[in-house]
């Protein structure tokens, strides 16, 4: 299922509750909002870790873009850098 709500975009996936939320404004919103077992994506940078599970822009620059697969009850993610290994271009 996938819903818009106060410019957050929300998908849920059995017992997964994704947020993904862009700009200041709408990451504050969305930090709020998450609770533990959450995953949070945002593309500013998270200066204080909330309960839930965040990937921010600087998480984001390190572990390049992001698969999800469900897996039973849980999510499974995988890094394009764990996929392909650290590249030159990439340091």
């Amino acid at each position: 299922m996938f819903a818009e709500k106060d410019r957050l975009r929300i998908a849920t996936l059995r017992n997964n509750v994704i947020i993904h939320a862009t700009g200041k404004r709408a990451a504050a919103l969305a930090l709020e909002e998450c609770r533990e077992g959450d995953l949070v994506v945002v593309n500013v940078k998270v200066e204080q870790q909330p309960e839930c599970d965040v990937m921010d822009v600087v998480h984001l620059r390190e572990t390049g873009s992001i698969a999800l697969w469900i897996e039973g009850e849980t999510l499974r993610r995988e890094t394009a850098r764990q996929r392909q290994g650290a590249r030159l271009w990439t340091q």
